[in-house]
C-alpha cells in the first residue's frame, strides 16, 4: 500500500535501451521521472477517457485485439488459422 493507504499496482516492463537512454535524457532535462511521468500519464488517460498520443500497435496486436473484441461482441469463438479467417471474411451481411 502506499503511504495515502490506496492500493497501488506495480509495473515491471521492458523497453530498448537506446529508446530508455534517449528519452530518460529528455525526461531529466525536464527535471521528471519516468515513474512521476507514467502516473500523470495513466491520470490523464483516467480523467480524460483518452489516450493522449496515437499509440504505435503492430499488425499482430492490432489484428489480436480486433478479433478478441469481435468474438466478444459476436459472441463467437475461432481456434484455427481457418476459423480466423473465416472470421475476418465474414462481413456481417453488409
Amino acid at each position: 500500500m502506499s503511504k495515502n493507504n490506496q492500493i497501488t499496482k506495480q509495473f515491471n516492463f521492458t523497453i530498448d535501451a537506446q529508446v530508455a537512454e534517449k528519452a530518460e535524457s529528455i525526461m531529466r532535462s525536464a527535471d521528471i521521472s519516468p515513474e512521476s511521468l507514467i502516473k500523470q500519464l495513466y491520470s490523464q488517460i483516467s480523467e480524460t477517457g483518452t489516450i493522449p498520443f496515437n499509440p504505435k500497435s503492430t499488425v499482430n496486436n492490432n489484428v489480436i485485439s480486433k478479433l478478441t473484441k469481435a468474438s466478444y461482441e459476436r459472441g463467437q469463438r475461432v481456434k484455427t488459422q481457418k476459423e480466423i479467417d473465416a472470421f475476418f471474411d465474414d462481413d456481417g451481411g453488409y
